[in-house]
């Protein structure tokens, strides 16, 4: 090497090394403990929390990753006070735990890391540390932490699901200009060689590349950025701007007379690297921590608990959940009651900023008066609401309804010779298939739109209101073959432990546990109380086309006594009753208990 080459990289060398001097460290006025600051350039200490309240978790940890020749603390002080300190005495100083990363990156000799290397030692100490075991986890990075972070995030999409927030101080995203020493000074330096131009640099083309996919993705960070605005001497603008805001979501920050190093070394609460950080914090991050950032349509969020009117019975009531945040938030609403099932059941979901979700609650027989929901928006407390049936004979009235409409509709089918010949021929499971899809027709045109999942779920209640249970147990496989995640429900176990107790089966969920449900409630009559002599008459008709098929005879025999009992006639329906237990193909246990109950009406 010519000798004013040397001079050249020895004078760089002793700038670079100057530039990252301090004064002594006072001590911190907040309550971690710092480490006395090293000048080597190196990056010695372990990563680490700065603030951490082991008692009591805040909701998000910020995570810092130091940049090349960087220190995991020292890269972010100022001598007297840190970056660290400064977000932790802020506003939201109370929401947020604090975590330094740092790895080897040596000025001059070997050892160092690469970008690769570097992602994976900080995806082993966030798990050894805990830091991935917060919800929200949000990264400061500097300088060449900036791709650290970067290819952090794109090799793990579990991670990154948990990180709304990237603030990037001076990361070189098209390249950077202290590349230049990787031919002399820091030829070892792998590190270095990776922050070329990326037209001179296969893996920052590919670190951008992958970002870009990772960008397109439906949840991704949010990316804001900071850049220098003044020279360090001798090495000048290190990561020029059209550098430095590449990936940025958000108009950049000039951090006003802030060289390459001095971005990250805040020396007042208000400087303007600690002011960016805090904007982008409030408007990425801490939304997610309340409710305030939603809408939630038809819910009374002015009572403690929230509560909400059920207004169908027999159909659909739709929440609606507004997101007005600038990120993407997740929600979720479950119910409590297996007489209530949410669709869709697959939770938590997700909400794009203004966007709208919508969410179907659908009843179970029996109705109650009272169903509890449990609603979680973002990463808010729990909310608890209360569900009401304001008007329960309207309620009854409108699942009679839905009955009586599935009941005419099957009855129409059969009506017909040609039908009522060709369903007696077909199989038990063909006729029980058949019933499953005249039941969700008749749904499907009262409720246009539903989604088959809660349609299926439905139309097998609706079969073993009408008696029909073996085609409810069919119903109900369906749904575990084509919806699974809708079988575990509380509302579809609950129901197929009382199409279990009523024909004996046990397999009418194979991959669920189903409830053993008590005989008097799973054997119960039907309701037919609040049902118009039309709805009556068409139950009757469906009854009476039952009886003339061998397969259903016994089904249409309980179910004529049911609309009997529903009549007042108590003598007709233990008629029915009676003819009934004659038939072999009867659930005995079925007839009994709506025997027992006839005779106590009587009484």
């Amino acid at each position: 090497m010519h000798g004013l080459a040397k001079g050249t990289i020895a004078t760089l060398l002793v700038a670079l090394a100057l530039v990252g001097c301090k004064q002594p460290a006072e001590p911190s006025t907040g309550d971690a403990v710092m480490e006395e600051p090293t000048t080597t350039g190196d990056s010695t200490k372990d990563p680490g929390w700065i603030y951490q309240d082991p008692n009591k978790r805040h909701p998000v940890a910020v995570v810092f990753v130091h940049g090349l020749f960087g220190d995991v603390r020292e890269s972010w002080s100022n001598g007297n006070k840190s970056f660290f300190d400064y977000l932790h005495e802020s506003g939201i100083g109370d929401k947020v735990d604090i975590y330094a990363f740092g790895f080897t990156s040596s000025m001059i000799g070997q050892g160092s890391l690469k970008v690769g290397q570097a992602a994976i030692k900080l995806d082993q100490f966030m798990k050894i540390d805990g830091v991935d075991k917060y919800d929200q986890i949000v990264f400061v990075a500097h300088s060449m932490g900036g791709l650290i972070t970067m290819r952090e995030l794109i090799s793990n999409p579990a991670l990154r699901a948990k990180v709304p927030l990237v603030v990037l101080y001076a990361t070189p995203q098209d390249g950077a200009e202290l590349a230049k020493l990787g031919a002399y000074a820091a030829a070892n330096n792998l590190a270095v060689r990776q922050m070329k131009p990326a037209d001179d640099n296969d893996y920052l083309e590919q670190l951008q590349e992958d970002w870009v996919n990772v960008r397109n993705t439906p949840r991704h960070p949010e990316v804001i950025c900071a850049y220098e605005t003044k020279d360090l001497p001798i090495l000048g603008r290190v990561v020029p701007k059209s550098s430095g805001t590449r990936f940025c979501d958000q108009n950049a920050a000039a951090i006003e007379n802030s060289d390459h190093l001095s971005i990250v070394k805040p020396d007042r609460p208000k400087h303007p690297s600690v002011v960016a950080l805090l904007t982008a914090l409030n408007d990425f991050a801490m939304p997610a921590l309340s409710d305030a950032s939603w809408e939630t349509k038809k819910f009374d969020t002015a009572t403690d608990p929230w509560s909400y009117d059920i207004k169908d019975a027999g159909g659909r009531n739709t929440v609606t959940f507004a997101n007005h945040a600038q990120i993407p938030m997740q929600y979720s609403i479950r119910s409590q009651d297996a007489g209530l099932l949410a669709d869709p059941n697959v939770m938590p979901r997700l909400a794009q900023p203004d966007g709208n979700e919508a969410v179907d609650l659908i009843l179970l027989n029996p109705l109650k008066k009272e169903y509890t929901l449990e609603v979680r928006l973002g990463m808010a407390p729990p909310r608890t609401v209360i569900a009401r049936i304001a008007d329960m004979d309207q309620a009854i009235a409108q699942r009679n309804a839905l009955e009586a409409g599935a009941a005419q509709h099957m009855s129409g089918y059969l009506a017909t010779g040609d039908n009522q010949a060709a369903f007696k021929l077909l199989t038990p499971e063909q006729q029980q298939e058949k019933f499953l899809t005249l039941a969700s027709e008749s749904i499907a045109e009262r409720q246009p739109g539903l989604p088959e999942s809660a349609r299926l779920v439905l139309a097998a209640d609706t079969l073993a209101t009408l008696g029909l249970s073996d085609a409810a147990a069919h119903t109900l496989s369906t749904v575990e073959a084509k919806y699974p995640d809708v079988a575990k429900t509380a509302g579809v176990r609950h129901l197929a432990g009382v199409v279990s107790a009523r024909t004996g089966r046990t397999d009418v969920l194979e991959h669920a546990e189903v409830p053993v449900v008590p005989a008097e409630e799973a054997l119960k009559p039907a309701d037919f109380s609040r049902a118009t002599e039309v709805q009556r008459r068409d139950l009757s008709v469906l009854a009476d086309q039952l009886r003339t098929n061998p397969a259903t005879e016994a089904e249409g025999f309980v179910l004529k006594g049911d609309v009997a009992k529903a009549s007042g006639d108590q003598a007709a329906a233990m008629r029915a009753y009676t003819e009934a237990q004659t038939v072999d193909t009867t659930p005995k246990p079925v007839v009994r208990a709506r025997m027992r109950a006839a005779t106590d009406v009587d009484h």
